[in-house]
């Protein structure tokens, strides 16, 4: 004998598919964003209690914080690393192993900001002066944007705040066909003697003559002033740059 077994969907039944059906939603749009906000949920999906929706999420692992009343249902931290504050760009070493400029593997991501903020769970955030904030550009990280500096800004971030990275850690860098005008253009906007005096050393050491573009500025600043600001002193001096070369670079 065959039985035919009919299911009647009561209307609480109906409303819970429902809801699941607009969470689901939800979750698939919300996918396609670096990270969100309770603002968010309010905004663009009319959800009156964003909070209580977020809380759900997070209970079932759909959601990660970032920081109170920001999340992302991404796993990689990069994509959200330069969006959650903007302006603000991946340099220094994050930048460095991007590019496959260097083997070592930052414990965080080290992002450039204008301004101080405290770091996050995966992302180091380097306060810089607003002064040397530009050289940066906007890619393609998947289906995301992702700011970064530009190889030649790179080279110059890192020299500036040299607690980042050691100087000898940049000679894949020098050695990657870096962009001459670029650089000068650079400096010419940057104008820190110290800092061309630098730059123009380590470009020097991989072919790249800058010299003639600051020449004065060079010789009318006579003091000599450390390649690596955090090491000692050597007897070892470059009297064209007027720099004591207080560390090797393995080129």
């Amino acid at each position: 004998m065959n039985y035919t077994v009919v299911y009647s969907l009561t209307t609480n039944n109906r409303i819970y598919i429902f809801f699941l059906s607009y969470i689901y939603m939800i979750l698939e749009k919300l996918k396609q964003l670096p990270f969100f906000t309770n603002k968010d949920l309010k905004f663009y999906y009319n959800i009156k209690y964003p909070e209580v929706y977020i809380q759900r999420f997070k209970n079932k692992n759909k959601i990660l914080t970032i920081e109170k009343g920001k999340y992302t249902l991404q796993d990689d931290s990069l994509i959200y690393s330069t969006v959650i504050i903007i302006p603000s760009y991946l340099s220094f070493l994050s930048a460095l192993n991007f590019y496959g400029l260097s083997t070592q593997i930052p414990i965080k991501h080290t992002v450039a900001i204008k301004h101080s903020k405290k770091n996050l769970k995966n992302i180091k955030f380097i306060r810089i002066n607003s002064k040397y904030f530009f050289g940066y550009l906007k890619i393609k990280y998947g289906d995301f944007d992702l700011f970064i500096a530009s190889k030649e800004k790179l080279l110059l971030d890192c020299l500036l705040y040299q607690n980042q990275i050691q100087v000898s850690d940049l000679f894949n860098l020098l050695k990657s066909n870096l962009d001459k005008k670029k650089i000068v253009d650079y400096l010419s906007r940057i104008n820190n003697v110290s800092l061309i005096k630098r730059v123009g050393y380590l470009l020097e050491l991989v072919g790249i003559d800058i010299y003639k573009f600051f020449k004065n500025k060079i010789n009318n600043n006579k003091s000599y002033i450390k390649l690596n600001k955090n090491l000692n002193k050597t007897n070892k001096n470059s009297v064209k740059w007027k720099l004591n070369i207080n560390e090797v670079i393995d080129l």
